[in-house]
């Protein structure tokens, strides 16, 4: 992610990270800053890593690495969601999951967030 990419989205949700009244700090009695509290939920939410794993990469406790990422996703909710773009009728979608089968092979996929294809393989009795 871009230095720009990662301002923008500190901009984005400073005004809810920082409407809380609760600080958060490192292990060492600091008090993270925007950009870390950023910098945390993106590394949670980005890498699928354990709440300890990037508890010890930051050197915060985990419960922090648990409550900023809600928090984060709080904040984006409220503010990111005009980035995110649903298809408006039935031919869009069926365009976009033209193109995703065409240039991935993924059938039936009308968006994706980040890159990654977690297959699901269905039981011959599920009639999903």
């Amino acid at each position: 992610m871009s230095r720009k990419t990662f301002n923008y989205i500190c901009s984005l949700v400073k005004e809810d990270m920082a409407a809380k009244s609760r600080e958060f700090t490192f292990l060492n009695g600091k008090v993270l800053t925007l950009h870390d509290l950023v910098a945390v939920a993106l590394r949670r939410l980005g890498s699928g890593d354990s709440l300890v794993t990037v508890a010890d990469f930051f050197g915060v406790n985990h419960s922090t690495v648990s409550q900023v990422t809600w928090r984060f996703v709080e904040a984006m909710e409220e503010r990111g969601l005009h980035h995110l773009k649903w298809p408006s009728n039935e031919s869009e979608m069926t365009e976009i999951k033209s193109k995703f089968e065409k240039i991935r092979g993924l059938p039936n996929c009308c968006g994706v967030i980040d890159t990654t294809h977690i297959m699901m393989l269905l039981s011959s009795s599920d009639p999903a």
